[in-house]
C-alpha cells in the first residue's frame, strides 16, 4: 500500500501545537501524522471527502478546509508524539529522556499534556465539522460528505462516524433453554 499524502508538515505541527518551538521536526515522525489523519481526520470528513481532500488539495472547497484540518491534526499529532518524546528506545532498553539542566516530566504530567492535546484536537475537529455542516457550506460538500440528514433514523451521527442505536441482543431463559431475541 503506497504512503498516503500528509495533510500537514512536521514544522506546521510544531508551529500550531507546541509552545516550545525548540522541538525538532525529527521528533514528529511521518507515521504519527499518518496515524492521526487516519484515526481522527478521515472519520470526521467521511471517506469520500477525505479522499477528495487528498486528491484535490488545491480546489477552492478543499483550500477552505485546509486551515481547519491542520489545527485539529496538529494537536492529534502532538498527542501521538508525546510518548516518544518522553521515552527513548536504546540498545540498553527504554530510557527516560533527561538532561543535566532539567528533570523528566512525571507520568501524570505527561498524561495530562497528552489529554490536553487530544482535547484541543477534538475541539478543532468539531469546528471543522461545524464548518462543513454550516448552511452556507452544505451545498459545497453535500456530494462528498455524509451529513446527519443521510443517516437512517435508528442511528446517531458524530463527525463522520455512524453510531447504531440498536439494542444489543438479550438472553431470555425459556424452559431451561437460552434464546436470543434481537
Amino acid at each position: 500500500m503506497p504512503a498516503i499524502s500528509l495533510l500537514i508538515t512536521q514544522t506546521e505541527v510544531i508551529e500550531i501545537a507546541f509552545t516550545n518551538k525548540n522541538v525538532s521536526p525529527k521528533q514528529i515522525m511521518d507515521s504519527f501524522i499518518e496515524v492521526a489523519q487516519l484515526e481522527h481526520i478521515r472519520p470526521a470528513l467521511t471517506d469520500d471527502l477525505y479522499d477528495d481532500v487528498l486528491a484535490n488539495p488545491t480546489s477552492a472547497a478543499n483550500k477552505a478546509l485546509t486551515p481547519l484540518i491542520k489545527k485539529a491534526l496538529a494537536f492529534y499529532v502532538k498527542h501521538e508524539a508525546i510518548p516518544d518524546m518522553h521515552i527513548e528506545a536504546t540498545k540498553q532498553g527504554l530510557q527516560v529522556n533527561s538532561n543535566e539542566f532539567g528533570t523528566a516530566a512525571s507520568d501524570k504530567a505527561r498524561a495530562d499534556l497528552r489529554q490536553t492535546a487530544f482535547n484541543h484536537g477534538q475541539t478543532f475537529r468539531d469546528e471543522l465539522i461545524k464548518f462543513i455542516e454550516d448552511d452556507d457550506n452544505k451545498e459545497t460538500y453535500e456530494d462528498l460528505y455524509a451529513s446527519s440528514n443521510s443517516i437512517p433514523s435508528k442511528s446517531s451521527f458524530l463527525g463522520g462516524i455512524v453510531i447504531s442505536k440498536r439494542q444489543p441482543a438479550v438472553n431470555i431463559n425459556v424452559s431451561n433453554e437460552n434464546a436470543i431475541i434481537p
